[in-house]
C-alpha cells in the first residue's frame, strides 16, 4: 500500500533483503527520508544487507536527491544494490551515480527474480 511518501521500504525475511519501492519524482527531502528509512531497516539486521530497488514507477530525481542517493550507495552496511523496472533515462542517471560514487556493488536487472538471485550470491570481499 502506498503511503503519503513516495516510497515504501520493508525487510523481506524470506529473501533476506530490503525492498525499496519508489514512485513519482523525488526532491532532496524525499530522498533523505527514504534513505534514512533504508538505513534504519538495515541497522535492525546484523551484518551487511542487500537492497532490491523497484524503480518501475519512479520518476525524476532532483540534483539534491541524486547527491543523497550517491552517499547511500557508499554505505558499508549495504552489501549490494539491485535495480529493477528502470526506464532508459533513469538507468542512465543511476549509472552515472554509481560511477560518481565509486560503487561497484550494484547492478541492473530485467526481473525481480534475476535481481534476487544476484543479491543472494556470496558478496566478494564482504
Amino acid at each position: 500500500m502506498k503511503n503519503e511518501e513516495k516510497f515504501e521500504v520493508w525487510w523481506d525475511e524470506e529473501d533476506n533483503v530490503i525492498w525499496n519501492k519508489s514512485w513519482g519524482d523525488f526532491e532532496e527531502e524525499h530522498a533523505r527520508k527514504q534513505t534514512a528509512e533504508i538505513m534504519a531497516v538495515a541497522e535492525m539486521v546484523p551484518g551487511k544487507v542487500s537492497v532490491l530497488n523497484d524503480m518501475a514507477e519512479a520518476g525524476k530525481a532532483s540534483s539534491g536527491a541524486r547527491k543523497v542517493y550517491a552517499q547511500t550507495l557508499k554505505s558499508e552496511k549495504i552489501a549490494k544494490h539491485a535495480f529493477v523496472g528502470m526506464g532508459t533515462l533513469t538507468r542512465v542517471i543511476v549509472s552515472f551515480l554509481l560511477r560518481a560514487s565509486g560503487a561497484e556493488n550494484a547492478s541492473f536487472f530485467a526481473t525481480e527474480e534475476e535481481a534476487l538471485r544476484w543479491l543472494k550470491e556470496t558478496v566478494k570481499n564482504g
